[in-house]
Formats: C-alpha cells, sequence, structure tokens
C-alpha cells in the first residue's frame, strides 16, 4: 500500500525515472527507495539520497528540497537535563536527535537544538533557557519548545537533602512554561523511571544522589496536574517505562539513570507517537 505521506518524493522518483539519460544503476537504486517508500519502510539515508541527485539532476538544490521535504519546517529547541541531553547514549543522538531523524524521514524540515545540560534542576533550567532560544529561534521562523525536566529536583543530596522541594518543582514549572507556552507552541515531557539497585550515583567527585521512584512518581503525577491547569500538552513516560523489563535492562547497562542507545531508541517511539509531537507538524 503507498504511504500518503511520501506522494512528493513519489513524483519526484517519477520526474526522475523520466529523464532519457539517467544511468541504469540510478535507475534501479530509485526503484528500491520507490519501494521502500510505498511500504513506509525508506530511511533517511534513501531521502537524503533522493535529495542530492534531485539537486543534481533537476534544477536548484532549494526547488529539489522543497519536492522532497513537502512537509512542514520548523526550529526546534529541546530543553531540558541530561536525560534530554543523551547522556549514556553511545551514537550521541539522545532522545532529541531521534525525534528530528523520524520527523526528516516523515519529509519535515527541521532543525533541533540540544539544550540539556547535566545535573540541572528546573531552577537552574529556568535561569538559562529563554537567553539559550531567543537566538535560535528568530521572529521569523516557525518554532517549538520541548521541556523535558524534573528528575534532578527529586535527588537527595547527604547532608543537603532534597535538592528542590515539590512546591519548589512545581512554582519554577508553572512560571518557566507559562512564559513559554505564550511565545511558542510548548510541550512538556515527564521523568522517566530510575533503577533503584544502581542508588546512590556519583556524577563527580565529591557529588553524590540519590533519586527514589516514589519521589519520581509523585513529581509525574503533579507535573500532569500543572500541565492540565495550563492545558499544556504532557507526556507521562513515567507509567509506560514502569512497566517495561526492557527498560530496567537498559537502564542496568547504563547507570541506573541514563539509558543506553536502547533506552533512548524506546523513548523517542513513545515521543513520536504521542499527538503533542505530531500536533506541531499539522
Amino acid at each position: 500500500m503507498t504511504n500518503g505521506r511520501h506522494g512528493e518524493e513519489l513524483r519526484l522518483i517519477a520526474r526522475l525515472k523520466g529523464l532519457g539519460d539517467l544511468r541504469a544503476e540510478t535507475r534501479e537504486e530509485l526503484g528500491w527507495i520507490e519501494a521502500d517508500l510505498r511500504e513506509g519502510n525508506a530511511t533517511g539515508e534513501d531521502l537524503r539520497y533522493l535529495r542530492a541527485l534531485a539537486a543534481d539532476r533537476l534544477g536548484e538544490a532549494g526547488q529539489a528540497r522543497a519536492a522532497v521535504a513537502a512537509g512542514k519546517a520548523l526550529r526546534i529547541c529541546f530543553i531540558g537535563d541530561s536525560i534530554t541531553a543523551g547522556t549514556g547514549d553511545d551514537m550521541f543522538q539522545g532522545w532529541a536527535g531521534r525525534l528530528c531523524e523520524m520527523a526528516f524521514d516523515d519529509g519535515h524540515d527541521v532543525t533541533g537544538y540540544n539544550l540539556g545540560v547535566r545535573s540541572e534542576t528546573s531552577a537552574m533550567i529556568a535561569a538559562r533557557w529563554r537567553a539559550e532560544c531567543a537566538p535560535r529561534l528568530p521572529g521569523d521562523v516557525p518554532a517549538a519548545l520541548v521541556f523535558a525536566f524534573g528528575v534532578n529536583d527529586t535527588a537527595e543530596e547527604p547532608e543537603a537533602g532534597r535538592r528542590a522541594s515539590l512546591e519548589d518543582s512545581l512554582a519554577t514549572a508553572r512560571a518557566i512554561l507559562e512564559a513559554a507556552k505564550s511565545w511558542h507552541p510548548t510541550l512538556w515531557i515527564g521523568p522517566a523511571p530510575v533503577l533503584e539497585e544502581r542508588q546512590p550515583v556519583s556524577p563527580r567527585p565529591g557529588v553524590t544522589y540519590d533519586f527514589r521512584n516514589e519521589r519520581v512518581a509523585e513529581l509525574n503525577a503533579a507535573y500532569a496536574e500543572l500541565a492540565a491547569e495550563l492545558t499544556l500538552p504532557y507526556l507521562d513516560l513515567f507509567t509506560p517505562l514502569s512497566g517495561e523489563p526492557e527498560w530496567a535492562e537498559d537502564l542496568a547497562a547504563g547507570d541506573g539513570i541514563h539509558p543506553t542507545a536502547e533506552g533512548y531508541e524506546r523513548m523517542a517511539e513513545l515521543i513520536e507517537e504521542w499527538a503533542g509531537w505530531r500536533g506541531l507538524f499539522k
């Protein structure tokens, strides 16, 4: 069955096949890409090859890009902590990079800016997010904001105690998200479960954090209530990932807080299926 999302790409292939001087091996390669498009299996590599070929054979690169990337052009800032940054992923994509790749494969012209910083609490993110996003999202381009933070708020330090109280976490989140949603379309992604058997963790010398899923679950539930109050799309990752043995296995392969590439792939899949994410491209 033809994948309706790739009509522009299929028309582009038809134009290329109509060229009389196209080499046999190139024509064969286009046939494979066409079959993948019709089955919904086309990869980013397929589309990049198609774009480059069209730019070379059908005129200006901008025109070829418009034919291939017929979807929405969008700049997205991903703001958060180390899970947003993709710490522990040996492919250095994290969930944000994988989401952008998926959107590109769907024909969208996406520019993703990863603004994740390790160990940051919501208060630290509140102090920097607007200044970091502003130069990346000029007023004349379509843009969106995706926030994912909170797990560091729940961490306890040996002497200082919890890094942020539940009340402070909620007050900070409200301030961030009210400002964000008044500026650009905004999404909010909740914290993921940790592996308690690996607690506490020491991200750097002299620093120790203890994470517990009870506190993460409490914050996730409170965040969901706040998001509903703010009429803001919120994705609960804690609940589905808590029920997946594969997630715990992946955390065990990492450091108990950050997943490996497979875990980030799973996060990206859940986010990509979310109506909130898909709504950015309508």
